[in-house]
């Protein structure tokens, strides 16, 4: 995963929630399973995001020996933003939320960005 920062934990079984951003130039993707950080990646891909999401999800999941099927909530940011970043994301999470049977739920960049950072 060239070009990415990030931060990672031990794990243990249970259901993991993954976060999707693109709201700016930049894609972000954090996995949580009870309130840890399983992990955190970021990766500044103005142009390129498209083509770097789905594969570094995986990366991420078989660097953490973790399964995508373990996956049962996932969050992405719905606005406002970049467009292109958001249909990226948006779209992601709905087409792994329909294969994996997932919850998903939609977040405000506005709102995340008066909370200040929540991770690392």
């Amino acid at each position: 995963m060239a070009g990415g920062t990030g931060t990672c934990a031990a794990h243990g079984g249970g259901s993991i929630t993954l976060a999707l951003n693109a709201a700016e130039s930049r894609v972000q993707a954090a996995a949580l399973r009870d309130g840890e950080t399983l992990f955190a990646q970021e990766w500044h891909v103005p142009s390129q995001g498209t083509e770097l999401l789905a594969p570094a999800l995986a990366d991420a999941f078989e660097r953490m020996r973790l399964s995508l099927a373990d996956v049962r909530r996932i969050a992405c940011v719905q606005g406002p933003g970049s467009f292109t970043g958001l249909r990226l994301v948006l779209s992601t999470a709905a087409g792994m939320a329909r294969a994996l049977g997932a919850e998903q739920a939609g977040l405000s960049y506005t709102q995340l960005l008066a909370c200040g950072p929540l991770l690392p």
